[in-house]
């Protein structure tokens, strides 16, 4: 059963985070930060190294109601102030099991992390527990380099899938909306990802 994860020592609620995350190899950085009238006002980094067995990203709006098997539906809120906590974990998760009999060999335990964020609601299985900590105020993003990042991301995908044929956009190559030029501004709500120096990196 999932019980209410305390990283900084409090409940965290309220705040409808955005995430980015950063993978290479089974290493994941998350990095939640929260927005205020497109100010961010606080953050914090949240590091898994070598130690993750599974990453699962659901649309926040539907979460609640799918019969994805991966997804938990099991959390203890026999304490009315944990109603509405942001992050969850379930230690020595039975979530194993969604791993096979490899997966009973090559971990001894799992802990299982429920992050809830503004659009999406993040699942991380992994062997040992992460470092958190809080980002100091001039870590902190911008809303122009937010922008920045994602229309650099965009032009990217643009040339891409200029250089592959229509019927290949299935692959996962998003090509431009009809009307609109993938040049212009993107929606600060839109979700881009791409790679960087080897890293798999994703806003959202």
């Amino acid at each position: 059963m999932y019980r209410p994860w305390k990283p900084l020592g409090q409940i965290l609620k309220g705040d409808r985070p955005g995430f980015e995350l950063t993978t290479k190899g089974r290493s994941l950085t998350v990095e939640r930060y929260v927005w205020r009238n497109r100010v961010c006002v606080g953050g914090i980094r949240i590091y898994f190294e070598q130690s993750i067995a599974g990453l699962y990203v659901v649309d926040e709006s539907v979460e609640v109601t799918t019969n994805y098997s991966a997804v938990p539906s099991d959390f203890d809120n026999s304490d009315p102030s944990w109603r509405g906590c942001e992050l969850w974990l379930e230690e020595n998760s039975s979530r194993i099991d969604l791993y096979g009999e490899l997966g009973k060999v090559n971990y001894k335990r799992l802990n299982s992390y429920y992050m809830v964020g503004q659009d999406v609601v993040l699942v991380v299985d992994a062997e040992s527990e992460p470092v958190v900590c809080e980002l100091a105020a001039a870590a902190l993003p911008t809303w122009e380099r937010l922008l920045r990042g994602k229309l650099k991301v965009r032009n990217g995908l643009r040339q891409s899938a200029l250089q592959i044929p229509r019927r290949k956009a299935a692959s996962g190559i998003p090509l431009p909306r009809s009307g609109q030029s993938a040049l212009s501004t993107p929606d600060p709500e839109e979700t881009f990802s791409g790679p960087v120096s080897g890293h798999s990196r994703a806003t959202i």
